[in-house]
């Protein structure tokens, strides 16, 4: 069973003798009447020209001619069956439930080329909703491009649902200010991927910050009055202001028609019935203009009352309610006080996240997910071993308390620098495990999607090795650069530091991870030509990402030593010209301005 690279793992697999031998001879036989398996169909035929170098022939018409044949049974649902010999590859299922066995077909192909195993196959998932959030706010707008590949890569490993947060990298018709000179997602692009998701039996959900987080939205002039808490010198230490003072102040009427206003605009641009309101860190709400409601009625029962007013609003459009279940667990007297039916988004990033929060909304009796995260926040490159721990116990808790699905996050604070590539380990591992979860992590898990997504088994180990091996992040530098400038407060060098000054690294460690990073750049440079062609744009990415972490460190240790470090510097210049020109790849210009901004002061402070 050595050439059975599968991830998410089948519940069922038996392996039989022989092979099925796949030559430009065989045909994709399909239903006459399927509407929905273009798409996957594309994206088999595709993995077929990239392994054997031929298109197949796909028909309605069976012919006498080795094939693989789709067969639909509705009644299926998520379950399909797959069934290889030597004449005939047979999969069965709902239009949807094909889809994924499409998917498990296309990775036999992938690791398998022409001589695919003689198998059969029962499996269906262990939970129903595997979903991924991708930010497109904190500085990185995905372009629609990349956008249909992320939802390709999704769909290889049975994730059915997506969802892009959105705070201000939305064209609201009625806040030009917000996004003029940006480069936001339009409607047009979100229906067009919606209609592409649908296709590949994934759903788009739409998620808008609608209470907290409107940092944007509520410094244009039309809107800063409606802020719970008035703030100067907003842009200041934009990075990490932007990330606090945000929340709606629930007191003024306008408040809410702004509410309105976004879900008015928004909601209909989606097929889904579902909404995620989000509602999440209202870290001011009682601290500003509410403070006295806050203290007649308690901060918990000002937060209630507003999202129950989302809620009714939104179920207009959507009548499935998501919200990050952040603020509520903090008021559990409070939850049966919210609309019923809500799904409640219970979010831990930690490795070390316990199933407290879990159990709470499971004896509150409440639809959950669970929501782990791929870490590649406030970072160059991801921690995936800390991801993996994270998303491990998320999956656990989630089938331990009955809940519907995970919502495995990716989240970009302060600019989102590090590439998407980075955190695809994380997405595809979290999807295996929502599908079959077989407990504790092991090097089978990093192998095999080591093996399908490059080619070679070493490139999952690399990259963790990678993620734990800057001393110096990328938060430093940023929070660095603000006080540098004189922009942190009293408040945020309480909470942050200032940058360094908190490290507790000697010259010698740091030296030696300088080397440890050069070494893993070196081993992913001589694996290049064993990975596949097909996601070179990846190695590419996460090298320049290496590169940037390797400037980092060196930059760190010339200011923490008080000295300049010219070569240092010309690093961080050769990681901007390298970054910049990866970012145009895939990504929309958007925040690319500010992530330059910093690294050019930080190579010229130590020039």
């Amino acid at each position: 069973m050595d050439n059975i690279i599968l991830f998410p793992k089948p519940h069922k697999l038996k392996v039989n003798e022989g092979s099925f031998l796949l030559s430009d001879n065989t045909i994709i036989s399909i239903p006459s009447n399927s509407k929905r398996l273009n798409a996957a169909l594309c994206l088999l035929s595709q993995e077929i020209y990239n392994a054997l170098g031929f298109y197949p022939e796909i028909s309605n018409n069976f012919k006498e001619k080795k094939h693989i044949s789709l067969n639909i049974k509705e009644e299926m649902y998520q379950k399909y069956t797959l069934t290889i010999n030597q004449n005939h590859i047979e999969i069965t299922g709902s239009e949807l439930s094909l889809l994924y066995g499409i998917s498990t077909l296309r990775q036999l192909i992938r690791i398998n080329k022409n001589n695919i195993p003689a198998l059969e196959i029962e499996d269906e998932p262990e939970l129903p909703t595997r979903g991924i959030m991708l930010d497109v706010t904190r500085g990185k707008v995905y372009t629609l491009e990349t956008l249909k590949n992320i939802a390709n890569r999704a769909s290889f490993y049975k994730i059915n649902q997506i969802q892009l947060y959105v705070e201000h990298s939305f064209a609201f018709s009625f806040a030009e200010e917000m996004w003029q000179g940006r480069t936001p997602l339009t409607a047009e692009e979100i229906k067009e991927f919606d209609e592409y998701c649908e296709s590949l039996g994934i759903e788009l959900v739409p998620c808008l910050a609608t209470f907290g987080h409107l940092y944007e939205l509520l410094e244009i002039e039309k809107f800063k009055h409606l802020r719970e808490v008035a703030i100067e010198d907003y842009k200041k230490a934009y990075f990490i202001n932007r990330m606090r003072h945000h929340t709606l102040d629930v007191t003024n009427s306008e408040s809410f028609e702004l509410v309105k206003k976004m879900i008015d605009e928004f909601a209909p641009l989606f097929k889904s019935n579902k909404f995620n309101i989000c509602c999440d860190e209202t870290f001011d709400l009682g601290l500003g203009r509410s403070a006295k409601l806050a203290e007649e009625k308690g901060v918990g029962r000002i937060y209630v009352d507003f999202l129950n007013k989302i809620i009714d609003y939104t179920r207009k459009y959507k009548p499935e309610i998501q919200f990050w279940g952040d603020i509520i667990v903090g008021h559990p007297e409070l939850i049966e006080d919210i609309r019923p039916g809500c799904v409640f988004l219970n979010w831990g990033y930690s490795p070390d996240i316990t199933d407290e929060k879990t159990r709470i909304f499971h004896d509150a009796g409440v639809r959950q997910f669970l929501c782990p995260g791929t870490s590649g926040w406030n970072k160059l490159f991801n921690n995936l071993e800390g991801a993996f721990m994270n998303i491990n116990k998320s999956v656990d808790f989630a089938l331990k308390y009955n809940a519907e699905g995970v919502l495995n996050t990716d989240w970009g604070d302060y600019g989102h620098i590090n590439p998407i590539s980075t955190s695809i380990p994380a997405i595809a591992y979290c999807a295996g495990l929502s599908w079959n979860y077989t407990g504790e992590n092991t090097n089978e898990y990093d192998q095999a999607i080591s093996m399908l997504e490059y080619g070679t088994p070493e490139m999952i180990h690399l990259m963790k090795e990678a993620g734990k091996a800057p001393k110096i992040s990328w938060a430093n530098m940023v929070r660095w650069y603000y006080n540098d400038k004189g922009e942190m407060t009293p408040e945020l060098i309480e909470k942050y530091g200032t940058g360094l000054d908190r490290l507790k690294v000697s010259p010698g460690e740091l030296n030696d991870r300088i080397a440890k990073l050069h070494k893993i750049k070196e081993k992913i440079n001589l694996l290049k030509p064993d990975v596949y062609s097909f996601v070179r744009e990846d190695l590419d990415e996460i090298l320049t990402a290496i590169e940037g972490l390797i400037a980092t460190q060196k930059w760190g240790q010339a200011v923490l030593n008080g000295t300049k470090d010219t070569n240092a510097a010309l690093l961080i210049e050769e990681f901007i010209t390298d970054l910049s020109k990866e970012w145009r790849k895939r990504y929309k210009e958007t925040d690319l301005n500010y992530l330059i901004e910093i690294l050019s002061y930080a190579a010229n402070y130590i020039r």
